[in-house]
């Protein structure tokens, strides 16, 4: 289950950015997830509750935004969003494309209390 070490590192994150900033309470945590990272919300929610239990971010929220896998076509240059995990263009049919989105893991926002 990976979703713990990545709960350990956005929690490690975040204590960074409030010593650093000298932030207050820090109620929600906005972090985007691209389709191909695999992570299982749920596993994350609750690995993230587990190892936020009697420390400053017990009780925050992790709210999680999904980002879907697009791609682009090298050949026609089509953008298109990326099916069932077939990587191929669905205006020529080949199989050359770049990723565009659906890769990410990042903490979009800290919401915190005054």
């Amino acid at each position: 289950m990976h979703e713990l070490g990545i709960a350990q590192s956005i929690i490690a994150t975040v204590l960074a950015e409030i010593k650093t900033n000298d932030y207050g309470r820090v109620s929600a945590i906005g972090v985007r997830v691209g389709e191909l990272t695999d992570i299982v919300d749920d596993a994350l929610i609750f690995g993230f509750e587990a190892m936020t239990k009697k420390t400053i971010l017990e009780g925050a929220s992790i709210q999680i935004e999904r980002v879907k896998l697009l791609a682009s076509c090298c050949h026609c240059h089509k953008d298109f969003q990326v099916e069932e995990y077939s990587f191929i263009c669905p205006s020529c049919q080949s199989g050359e494309v770049e990723i565009i989105t659906g890769q990410e893991l990042e903490i979009s926002f800290l919401e915190i209390d005054d």
